[in-house]
């Protein structure tokens, strides 16, 4: 690595390093937060990797630009940017917009393409999706934008090609500036930085299996399998109900985290620990619970976002993985499991904290393709 490049990032570092080294300043996540916090500049950078995965982006893109805005504003550090505006800036969000044409003859009629709507960047996506203007919390972008797509619109988002795009279009930095970020970047200099993975956030469909997975266990990890109906903890207050009925997330988390560390960890202590810091009303649990829970107990979490590949390669290295369901096999409205591991046959164990006699997803293996079209988002912890 150039001089030039460890210089840039030295300058740009140095007052979180400072501010971590002098006060002992931890912050709380951007989702919610822990007291564990970690030092500043890290517990930054891994908030900013579950923001670029949620919506798609090279977070290395979100956090360059930002740590680069800060420098020139004046700041003393990067926590008074908006990393939420910055991603969308980072995005070309395309509306299809479809009219209903109804024949009063046969009483009867269809949805027919009509036009196509474009919102590129923070200002468009914002004013398009009636988002308000200073929000910094990702889970109400990801919703108002789902929320938009029904029969009368089709919402499609890609990230720009490249940062350079971005840079473009959205900054004006000096050249010397611009030239920087886009070396940092092409080098996953923050990556590397911070021991953070640098998947970006870009492989979403699922595009088989890549290589060969070699020899895989029968019945995937160890992990213990909890219900979130279940005594002690099934009647425990949480979310809008109690363990038993809004509870999937944290009883997937005390099977994973009951895994890793070689400790009971129960979704009673979770719910005690969590409270109502990640709820979301009449949602459900906020994706910010995952990384807090590992930063909490000790452990890794990475965002994989919607790439099956990266979720294969998690499950081959016994790295446990949270996947979000959505409506289909595992649930009507919304749902967390646990994916165990790969059987001999190439498809996935999962652990279903609301499995029963019925269900029986436990001794079941379902196929990848099945797994992917269902899932809206996946973590891997270690």
């Amino acid at each position: 690595m150039s001089e030039k490049k460890n210089n840039i990032l030295i300058k740009l570092l140095a007052p979180l390093v400072a501010i971590a080294l002098l006060g002992g300043l931890c912050i709380a996540g951007l989702f919610g937060g822990s007291g564990n916090a970690l030092p500043a500049e890290e517990d930054t950078a891994i908030e900013y990797q579950m923001i670029g995965g949620q919506m798609h982006v090279n977070w290395q893109w979100i956090m360059l630009i930002d740590m680069f805005f800060a420098q020139m504003e004046g700041q003393l550090d990067i926590l008074q940017q908006n990393p939420v505006y910055t991603v969308l800036n980072c995005l070309q969000v395309e509306i299809k917009v479809y009219d209903y044409d109804y024949d009063p003859e046969t009483q009867t009629g269809k949805w027919e393409y009509d036009y196509t709507d474009y919102a590129n960047g923070a200002e468009e996506i914002l004013s398009y999706f009636n988002i308000p203007a200073d929000t910094k919390d990702v889970n109400v972008v990801v919703r108002a934008i789902g929320s938009k797509n029904s029969d009368e619109f089709q919402v499609s988002i890609e990230p720009y090609a490249s940062i350079e795009d971005v840079l473009s279009n959205y900054y004006s930095f000096p050249q010397d500036i611009l030239n920087d970020i886009i070396s940092l970047s092409e080098s996953n200099y923050l990556a590397d930085a911070f021991g953070l993975d640098a998947w970006t956030g870009s492989g979403g469909i699922f595009e088989g299996v890549v290589g060969d997975l070699g020899e895989l266990p029968e019945i995937g990890m160890q992990i213990p399998l909890y219900y979130q109906y279940q005594s002690p903890w099934g009647k425990i207050k949480f979310g809008d109900g109690n363990i038993a009925s809004s509870g999937c997330s944290i009883t997937c988390l005390a099977m994973v985290l009951s895994y890793l560390t070689d400790d009971t960890v129960t979704p009673d202590e979770l719910a005690a620990w969590a409270g109502n810091r990640f709820h979301v009303p009449e949602v459900g649990q906020g994706w910010g619970i995952f990384p807090a829970a590992a930063r909490q107990y000790d452990v890794n979490c990475v965002g994989l976002g919607e790439s099956m590949n990266n979720v294969l390669a998690a499950l081959k290295s016994e790295k446990p993985v949270i996947a979000s369901m959505d409506t289909g096999t595992f649930t009507k409205k919304g749902h967390f499991i646990v994916l165990r591991g790969i059987d001999e046959n190439g498809k996935i164990l999962v652990n279903d904290p609301n499995d029963n006699g019925n269900k029986r997803h436990f001794y079941r293996s379902f196929e990848i393709g099945l797994i992917q079209r269902e899932a809206k988002q996946f973590w891997c912890f270690d």
